[in-house]
């Protein structure tokens, strides 16, 4: 019905302010009250000048008999009526009026046209009517559905109908389903007012438009939802005659229940507590403040914490009693706590370190955090579903294809039980590999890389090669390996063993070679290998083409990884489609800035599994990213910080942040982009506002997690804003300690503390030479900065991590040592274990005070 009818009839019946107006948004549901009470029955059943003005016309009704008095008794003229649907209205009316009582309240309501006695008169009609569609003769004409017996889906073009009597029958329809829910619109406003005081006041506030969830950004507008709901409801019941149509109109009660507990719920009148924060709800400081209040005032009525001088210090609930030494113990530590903080001049909160290390980055025996790098794919792939495919698109028939294989991946799957040698093994390897995709794809190139370790000396990724050494490390059982050399019984521990695993790289970039020039000699398919040779071929990349070995230059060079020689070898190749398989996440990631210099369609085979493909169109995770993600709109250098933030995060370089994964870092950068990367600084490794933009990532996720502790500050840009002292680095250290003052009241161990601005300014460095590292794979010479000076120290052709400065290991020694002074402790016990192996780190500041591409900053700023 029009908005404009519903507020004429509302303005001429109940003379209402329409500025007044209470409307409701699921109001569907409360104006079914066919099934109510007798009197309500009565007083619905009683007739208005609508419905009389709208049916008067209508040749069936007698004018003359039905008046405004009687309208709600009116029939059909069954003596006179000629016509079959009005005839199969009545007797559909008739069936269904022995099934429940109730269906005649609701004919007496919508005015129908049928009435007991109607019913009583018009039992001939069954029959009648029957006998009328059975003879052929009868001018009421034979329905073509009769003999399928599918009278369910008459029409009027089933019974012959003329055209004058299908266009009255229309009439009829739309009148009485105008004029019924015209006449419904009193009782639903009157049913409105029945609510409770709070619904009302919260409709009469202005409530035109509401999202009844409050989580999916939709909303619907109440006139239309009331539109909607009542037409589709008020239809069904007068022109479905049906069990379900009459069952939803019948049981009125359990519906107004219902909708009366919806509105109070989601409009908080109800629930204390909510999963979302909404408008209406009450604040978090606000609802702890309250129950704060309702335990003082319970505390003061209890006997629980009666103080009483003459009691010993005691459990609080058990009230047993500490012994001497305890009581002791705990005096001591506050007396202590209390005379360090005047004699440093430090507040006491800044003593509450005990442990050197930053245990968010590391574990006690300075080992790195380690995560789950694979999580990124995950949350890129929920963010931007349309990049991940299930297969490569077919390419034109005149472009070239080149697979790039990641080595180190396929040498995991297992030989078979019918392999005997290595021979078996590497033909097996040769086959599900290099022939399934040439065939698969009709490649005109197939490279297979390898990693060769510590290519360039001593790496950062040697601490996680150590870390995956989990196997019980086997002696070394084989030298060399051949063709015919018999395979091990246990492969994984044979590979477990990193000079064995060298040993059967170098065998199959051998086996593979040779296997290729009969393969490939009469094909035009070009199969290249690097990284797995030793001899002087260490560099070079190796190639068979038509028959002939011959170097691929193009592609030679000193790669220590083969995650980045990936994309030395896709810049390189003439084909017009790259396929390259890695299950690593951190081939993508490298490449993400790199693809869009390629000018080459490139796809990451994520997953090879006979059910189970997933690839990642690079191309598509571009325009994802810079096109479509609103939230990173107007981010210079986006694709870089996306890279950036994968490697800040953690990686097999760097260490991870406990408690920090991937999605949280990814959610956070999302949603607070453009107060963390600033003035495009965020991209900036060289200098000091990368530095700042990093220092604003790692507090906005710590500002994150901890939300309800930075009341009343609901950003962290908001608490950034509230910082005045100093200059922009001061600022920025201010912030760091504001957020690790709050952090003291909500952890419980060092272990969940943000690490402080100097242990996250190593961090940054790391991870800035990893950044630098990955840029340089489309490069065939790789020259990497000096890792001494890049947060790592090497002792005796040993990498070690630098976690933090002397001067705040110097800080916590000190503090644990006051501490325990007198104590009966050992403070060479006492100490972290790493304390004792840390390398002299006494000219830290002087060594890493130097003007180079990473360090930048004076020796008071670390």
């Amino acid at each position: 019905m029009a908005n404009g009818s519903y507020l004429r009839y509302v303005y001429f019946n109940f003379d209402m302010h329409l500025e007044n107006l209470i409307c409701c948004p699921y109001c569907y549901n409360n104006f079914n009250s066919f099934s109510r009470s007798d009197a309500a029955e009565d007083q619905l059943s009683k007739t208005t000048e609508y419905l009389f003005s709208c049916l008067e016309n209508f040749t069936i009704i007698d004018t003359e008999k039905v008046t405004t008095e009687n309208i709600d008794l009116f029939f059909f003229q069954n003596s006179q009526c000629v016509q079959p649907l009005h005839l199969l209205c009545t007797d559909i009316a008739d069936k269904f009026s022995n099934s429940s009582s109730t269906f005649l309240s609701i004919n007496a309501r919508l005015g129908a046209g049928i009435s007991k006695d109607s019913l009583r008169r018009d039992r001939k009609l069954e029959k009648g009517i029957i006998q009328k569609l059975v003879n052929p003769d009868d001018k009421f004409g034979l329905p073509q559905v009769k003999k399928q017996n599918k009278f369910s889906d008459m029409s009027p073009s089933d019974l012959k109908e003329t055209a004058a009597e299908i266009s009255e029958w229309d009439e009829f329809y739309r009148s009485v389903t105008k004029q019924n829910y015209q006449r419904l619109i009193p009782y639903h406003l009157a049913d409105l007012h029945t609510f409770p005081e709070p619904v009302i006041q919260h409709f009469t506030a202005g409530c035109f438009s509401v999202s009844i969830s409050g989580k999916h950004l939709y909303s619907v507008a109440l006139d239309e939802a009331h539109e909607m709901e009542i037409n589709l409801k008020s239809k069904n019941a007068l022109n479905s005659f049906s069990q379900s149509s009459l069952a939803n109109l019948t049981f009125y009660l359990p519906y107004r229940a219902k909708t009366l507990h919806n509105l109070k719920s989601e409009l908080q009148l109800e629930r204390e507590e909510g999963l979302y924060q909404r408008e209406g709800t009450m604040s978090y400081v606000k609802n702890a403040e309250k129950t704060v209040c309702e335990y003082m005032s319970n505390l003061e009525t209890s006997s629980l914490f009666d103080i009483n001088c003459n009691e010993h210090l005691h459990h609080i609930f058990t009230r047993t009693e500490t012994d001497h030494e305890q009581t002791d113990s705990l005096i001591n530590y506050r007396k202590k706590k209390i005379a360090f903080s005047k004699h440093s001049g430090n507040a006491v909160k800044d003593l509450d370190q005990f442990l050197q290390l930053p245990r968010a980055l590391c574990d006690a025996e300075g080992i790195p955090e380690k995560g789950q790098k694979a999580t990124a794919a995950n949350v890129f792939k929920n963010i931007y579903s349309d990049a991940f495919l299930l297969q490569v698109p077919k390419a034109p028939v005149s472009s070239k294809t080149t697979v790039i294989i990641d080595g180190m991946f396929i040498i995991n799957t297992s030989p078979l039980a019918s392999h005997q040698t290595f021979g078996d093994y590497g033909d097996f390897l040769f086959n599900r590999w290099i022939i399934k995709y040439y065939n698969q794809y009709t490649a005109n190139e197939v490279h297979l890389l390898f990693d060769d370790p510590n290519r360039n000396g001593v790496s950062p990724k040697d601490i996680e090669r150590t870390r995956r050494n989990t196997v019980v490390q086997e002696p070394v059982v084989r030298t060399c390996i051949s063709s015919d050399t018999p395979l091990l019984s246990n492969w994984r521990n044979f590979i477990a063993v990193r000079h064995q695993k060298r040993l059967l790289v170098n065998f199959l970039s051998e086996y593979f070679l040779s296997l290729s020039l009969t393969y490939f000699s009469t094909n035009q398919c070009c199969f290249v290998t690097a990284g797995g040779f030793d001899d002087d071929r260490k560099d070079r990349a190796i190639s068979i083409l038509k028959g002939q070995v011959v170097d691929y230059d193009l592609a030679s060079g000193n790669h220590e990884e083969a995650d980045t020689r990936v994309w030395l070898h896709a810049s390189v190749t003439t084909a017009d489609q790259v396929i390259i398989y890695s299950p690593d996440t951190d081939v993508f990631f490298i490449g993400l800035p790199l693809v869009s210099d390629l000018n080459k369609t490139v796809y990451v085979q994520l997953r090879d599994s006979p059910y189970n493909n997933s690839f990642l169109s690079m191309d598509k995770l571009v325009k994802c990213i810079t096109l479509n993600d609103s939230l990173l709109q107007g981010i210079d250098s986006v694709l870089i910080c996306m890279q950036l933030l994968f490697i800040y995060s953690g990686c097999d370089f760097v260490s991870y942040f406990r408690g920090c994964g991937k999605k949280t870092f990814f959610d956070v950068f999302r949603k607070h982009a453009s107060f963390i990367v600033g003035n495009g600084s965020f991209s900036d490794v060289h200098g000091h506002n990368g530095l700042y933009s990093f220092y604003r990532l790692i507090c906005s996720v710590y500002f994150s997690k901890h939300r309800a502790a930075f009341q009343p500050y609901s950003t962290p840009k908001s608490l950034f804003d509230s910082i005045s002292e100093g200059d922009l680095h001061e600022k920025h250290i201010s912030f760091i300690s504001a957020i690790r003052e709050k952090l003291w009241e909500r952890v419980v161990t060092e272990v969940e503390m943000m690490p402080n601005h100097e242990a996250l300014k190593l961090h940054w460095m790391r991870c800035c030479w990893v950044f630098d590292y990955w840029s340089q794979s489309t490069s065939n010479t790789h020259a990497l900065s000096d890792l001494s000076k890049c947060g790592w120290q090497i002792t005796d052709n040993r990498l070690e991590i630098v976690w933090d400065t002397v001067l705040n290991f110097q800080k916590v020694e000190k503090t644990v040592e006051w501490y325990t002074k007198g104590c009966g402790y050992d403070t060479e016990e006492f100490e972290d274990p790493v304390e004792v192996e840390q390398p002299e780190l006494d000219g830290l500041v002087e060594q890493l005070d130097q003007t180079d591409d990473y360090w930048l900053f004076s020796t008071e700023e670390i």
